[in-house]
């Protein structure tokens, strides 16, 4: 059994803190962040008080589980828990730099619990996507989508409306542990996105998650209710060539294409690429439009595609780890569009989905090196090469014949972004 139990690294009246001494030189900041977040949460939760809360934290999650059973059964996948009057949470694989924003965030989101637990204690059970939204919301891990409409737009299409995802049921999303289909990666996107539209559309939301009724009238169409308002919100272009602005584009990528490639036979392959290096053959304007499919490769053909039917100036490149034509199998490669708009250079990414985005640069010099580095440090690729197009109907072989007839940049590895 652990002994993180003995003795606290920091307390005061709000909260006790266990842990390890790695955590020595975080915690009075880490303390300090727990006072002004419970104060936050007392506030929106119209509660005056609550009692001392005592803090766990775990290094691994053997040491987290073993402490865990002295209390109750945990979920395997679970790496934090809360009661009443205790939080316990495991931060295995953070790096060191990363471990105060880390605890940060979810701390306050077992917190965010605790505060909602007072308002239904002897009332009612509260339903898993309005608590787990709420967590989401007010402890600030989904900042970047509050602060940024762009960013919340990529995230809303692409994890939610994208054209194979499902609708769940709203039991689904009631309870924890359960899968649907091909709907999310993790279904509190949804529980997210239901809070966030409640906190857009009604006036008075503490009212709502107060009362058990209302609550279970609105149940039965807040999943309906919600896609209908951010359809409205974030309306989208269905028909390619009626697209006017790179947003719009960014949009209709989002939503309708996806990961995939045809092979030599046109059958369609979907988030794989097993056999691609093997039976890929490049894809038509017509095909991808038509399909809807594309990697990397289809994606910068399309976008490039685009700009040129609008009369911006472009630039197609093609990332390779190395150029040599002895194994096929070897070479990986990310092809990418630049674009020239206002006296400024733009990259516009779509198929590396954490690095999605459009970003600007003052220079075409400076819009290289960034996107260079972004693929070197975490795929290395470090070869580039600027080509005209992308012709249709080339094998992986002949493509990559292709990229080598024309001259290779020289990128600096030393170099950061």
């Amino acid at each position: 059994m652990t002994d993180i139990n003995k003795k606290p690294l920091i307390e005061n009246q709000d909260f006790v803190i266990y842990g390890n001494e790695d955590l020595h030189s975080i915690k009075e900041e880490l303390l300090s962040h727990l006072v002004y977040k419970k104060q936050e949460l007392l506030s929106f939760f119209h509660l005056s008080t609550i009692s001392q809360i005592s803090i766990y934290l775990f290094q691994n999650r053997e040491e987290y589980f073993d402490f865990l059973s002295q209390y109750f059964t945990s979920t395997n996948y679970s790496y934090g828990s809360a009661t009443k009057n205790a939080i316990y949470y495991c931060y295995s694989n953070v790096s060191k730099n990363q471990c105060l924003p880390f605890l940060k965030i979810n701390l306050s989101h077992e917190l965010a619990h605790i505060m909602y637990s007072y308002l239904y204690e002897n009332c009612f059970s509260r339903p898993i996507w309005l608590d787990e939204g709420l967590a989401q919301v007010l402890s600030g891990e989904k900042e970047k989508l509050k602060d940024n409409d762009f960013a919340f737009r990529n995230f809303y299409f692409d994890r939610i409306v994208r054209r194979d995802k499902e609708i769940p049921p709203i039991e689904y999303l009631k309870k924890h542990g359960s899968v649907y289909g091909k709907f999310l990666d993790n279904k509190t996107n949804m529980a997210y996105l239901l809070v966030r539209y409640l906190m857009e559309t009604k006036e008075n939301l503490y009212a709502i998650i107060t009362d058990a009724t209302k609550i279970e009238n609105l149940e039965p169409t807040i999943l309906e209710k919600c896609i209908h308002y951010y359809n409205q919100k974030y309306p989208v272009q269905s028909n390619f060539y009626d697209i006017k602005t790179d947003g719009e584009l960014m949009d209709y990528m989002n939503k309708y294409i996806l990961y995939g490639w045809l092979d030599k036979e046109k059958h369609s392959h979907i988030d794989t690429l097993k056999g691609f290096h093997e039976q890929y053959l490049t894809s038509s304007i017509e095909e991808i439009l038509n399909t809807k499919l594309a990697t990397c490769i289809g994606q910068a053909k399309l976008i490039q595609h685009w700009f040129q039917l609008k009369g911006i100036e472009n630039k197609l490149f093609c990332l390779r780890n190395t150029s040599l034509e002895t194994d096929i199998h070897e070479i990986e490669m990310h092809c990418f569009v630049l674009f020239h708009y206002q006296e400024n250079w733009y990259h516009f990414e779509h198929s590396a989905t954490e690095k999605r985005g459009i970003y600007k640069f003052s220079t075409l010099e400076e819009a290289i090196e960034n996107t260079t580095m972004k693929f070197l440090r975490r795929f290395h690729l470090k070869e580039l090469t600027e080509i005209p197009s992308i012709p249709d109907g080339l094998t992986y072989q002949e493509l990559n014949q292709y990229i080598s007839s024309f001259p290779i940049y020289e990128v600096e590895k030393s170099k950061t972004i």
